[in-house]
């Protein structure tokens, strides 16, 4: 590249010019033969449809697509004078989007060999304006614009006061609660209400400055309109959500509805527990910014919160494994199959639940709602190219339902794995209707291409990402880099020959023949059905990897001393072997007989890639920059805690859970029986924990009372208006 560089400073000035003339005249051209191509798609499909594709698959920026859209009606009569003076994409936005008198002008000055730049057409606007409307007119507009520009600059002060005077409302509320709320009684009989002349003529004060207040906030925010559903109609956590929320709780005050006060109860939005803090908490969106950094925060520490997953066509774990090492845990798992949610249930303790995808009621969905992830392996099979293809027509196709799951429970992100053949020409249309049906619910969204081999697997496995996240999320999705790789050999060779140095001559050779000649490889995709293959894939995988195909053999273990009799005998492709190829843990167990086990296996994602994408989605989620994403060896949790329901290795602490109840120990008697060891120590410790939360009850009540506090209870009454 430096050799290049030296060879084009040395050419004459005059050569260099051509040349960069010529580039110019390509790049015009390109870019007009772009606009006329995506013309011609728009008589395939819809516009807003044709919007989505483009943006995702095609790269192009949202922004340009109006521009796009309206050449041939603005710009299309004049494409040959624009091809010809290579007017550049920029300054055809800026002529598309101004007036016509000014883009006719613009137009005009072109074809007398005028260069024209968005300052040209900036300038000429400007005299376009002045001749319609007149000097005079214009130089009052000018003013008019300088005096807007000159208040808005007030505007953050405006803000920060307004934010001062909430603070001293909270505090003033904080006052209020310490005075007259108290401490949540032990008893639930117990009235609470206080109806001291006090206690109103505080409610009265409050009242009277969250009004004042309420009038600052609507002198800088005006009225914030709500949608039908009120404040909850806003998504929640969004921006939008907490100035309506911030405003709702004003008006609450204003009209003196908390406390005991005017039928309502606590200060939480609705009826409710009186030591909610719901109205305060919303409050608290309207203090003054602090833009110091905290000097003690660390910006690059992740989350300790754990992200919470909601997974469809869970399958065998390895997407719920990945995602469990990427700091997220899991809300429910959904799959159809099986032998699959056996598989899930006898390894961790997860929510499981075995339903078709379509027989989950949106009323059921809507308890995930605002979950941080929403992932699945949607159904492949439509879209292999082992396959007929049939796409959308395919009965099997569940991407509806998986746009259905996204509209109800509104994740702050979903991923989606699916095979390369859905990028094929046949589903363009398809794809499309997805990308903008996706978009309409307000998510970034793109689709992304990764491979197994690059995430530490001795596989080559292409794969597809479709992952979306919503805007309101403050960071952007980078998709994983390539990080590790791994060989066969070096994945297989303690699985397939784990007898290797113990005397057998024949066994040796035999594993070294084979190290030797397919050790250095990487294996081709791990397909479900592929144990009893018998074409061409069976072919390639005896020729090239080494492997004898045989459905009779698949749960075979490893070869025991004294049976191999030829050096050159090809091992079995086995359970054993297609888990370390797909990434699972060893200790990973799978239920049904070997080829069910071999079926869940091929139709999983492998753990590393989840994690390499779980981890990339929780940056975005997390505001941090896209840094570099490699995945490390697969280590989400200790391989001894599997299939032991929360029971770790002798010599530790036995139970994981916490705070544990008598009802805890009877579910867990309920679902495991015999096989859970220490019934007997946990229901002894959940009666012991009772009476302990009883003796504590008892002592803070009695505290309570020589204390000397007295709450009135006379007859209510409400407070008079200031």
């Amino acid at each position: 590249m430096a050799e290049t560089a030296d060879n084009m400073t040395s050419e004459d000035p005059g050569a260099l010019m051509k040349r960069i003339l010529a580039n110019r005249k390509s790049i015009a051209k390109a870019q007009f033969d772009m606009i006329a191509s995506i013309g011609q798609m728009r008589s395939t499909m819809s516009d807003d449809d044709l919007r989505s594709f483009l943006v995702v698959e095609c790269g192009i920026p949202r922004n340009d697509l109006p521009s796009i859209f309206a050449f041939d009606e603005t710009l299309g009569s004049f494409e040959a004078l624009l091809r010809k003076r290579c007017v550049p994409f920029h300054v055809l936005k800026a002529l598309i989007a101004t007036d016509a008198d000014t883009r006719q002008a613009a137009l005009d000055a072109l074809a007398d060999g005028t260069e024209v730049d968005i300052p040209t057409v900036a300038r000429l606007r400007r005299l376009t304006i002045r001749n319609r409307i007149g000097a005079s007119a214009y130089a009052e507009r000018g003013r008019q614009r300088a005096m807007t520009a000159a208040a808005s600059k007030q505007s953050h002060l405006r803000v920060k006061a307004l934010g001062e005077n909430v603070a001293t409302l909270l505090s003033e509320i904080d006052a209020f609660t310490e005075r007259f709320v108290g401490e949540p009684p032990c008893d639930p009989n117990e009235d609470v209400v206080d109806r001291s002349e006090a206690c109103i003529s505080a409610v009265v004060r409050l009242r009277s400055n969250a009004r004042i207040v309420l009038r600052e906030f609507r002198s800088v925010y005006g009225e914030v309109e709500l949608p039908g559903k009120g404040v909850a109609g806003f998504r929640t956590g969004s921006h939008r959500h907490k100035l309506a929320a911030a405003h709702e709780s004003l008006k609450r005050f204003a009209d003196g509805k908390f406390a005991w006060y005017d039928k309502f109860s606590g200060f939480a939005f609705e009826d409710g527990y009186l030591w909610q803090t719901e109205l305060q908490d919303a409050l608290a969106y309207l203090l003054p910014c602090d833009p110091e950094p905290d000097p003690g925060s660390d910006e690059n520490t992740e989350p300790t919160k754990p992200l919470r997953f909601l997974e469809i066509c869970a399958g065998a774990g390895g997407q719920a494994i990945g995602l469990l090492g990427a700091g997220f845990e899991p809300a429910r798992l959904y799959d159809m199959d099986l032998n699959a949610t056996r598989t899930l249930k006898r390894n961790w303790s997860w929510p499981v639940t075995r339903k078709r995808l379509e027989k989950v009621s949106d009323r059921d969905l809507q308890q995930f709602q605002g979950v941080d992830l929403l992932a699945g392996g949607v159904e492949c099979r439509p879209f292999s190219q082992a396959g007929k293809q049939l796409g959308a027509s395919d009965s099997r196709n569940l991407f509806d339902e998986a746009i259905r799951y996204v509209k109800v429970v509104r994740p702050r992100a979903f991923f989606f794995e699916n095979v390369e053949g859905f990028t094929d020409k046949k589903f363009l249309k398809y794809r499309a209707s997805v990308f903008q049906r996706l978009k309409a619910l307000d998510y970034r969204v793109g689709l992304h291409k990764l491979n197994a081999r690059d995430f530490g697997l001795p596989q080559s496995r292409p794969r597809l990402v479709l992952v979306g996240v919503h805007k309101d999320e403050p960071g952007l999705f980078s998709l994983p880099k390539d990080g590790i790789t791994t060989t066969m050999g070096e994945a297989l060779a303690d699985v397939i020959f784990p007898h290797r140095g113990l005397g057998d001559v024949v066994y040796d050779q035999w594993a070294e023949n084979w190290l030797a000649n397919y050790g250095s490889k990487v294996s081709t995709t791990v397909t479900s059905s592929l144990y009893k293959n018998k074409g061409k894939m069976k072919r390639r995988w005896e020729n090239e990897l080494g492997f004898a195909v045989d459905p009779k053999h698949v749960g075979d273990g490893p070869a025991p001393l004294g049976s191999v009799k030829d050096p050159t005998t090809l091992p079995y492709l086995t359970v054993d072997v297609a888990r370390v190829l797909q990434g699972f843990p060893r200790a990973w167990k799978f239920e049904g007989k070997a080829d069910r086990q071999f079926h869940q296996i091929g139709n999983a994602f492998p753990p590393q890639m989840s994690k390499a994408v779980g981890l990339a989605i929780a940056r975005a989620l997390s505001g941090r920059m896209p840094n570099s994403i490699d995945a490390p060896p697969l280590a989400p949790f200790s391989e001894s805690l599997i299939g032991v329901k929360g029971v770790t290795p002798k010599g530790s602490t036995r139970f994981m859970l916490n705070a544990m109840t008598i009802d805890d120990v009877e579910e867990l008697r309920d679902s495991y029986g015999t096989k859970f060891p220490d019934l007997s120590k946990l229901m002894a410790q959940a009666k012991r924990d009772r009476s302990a939360r009883k003796r504590n009850a008892r002592e803070y009540q009695q505290s309570r009372q020589s204390g000397g506090q007295v709450i009135e209870t006379a007859e209510a009454q409400e407070p008079s208006t200031p």
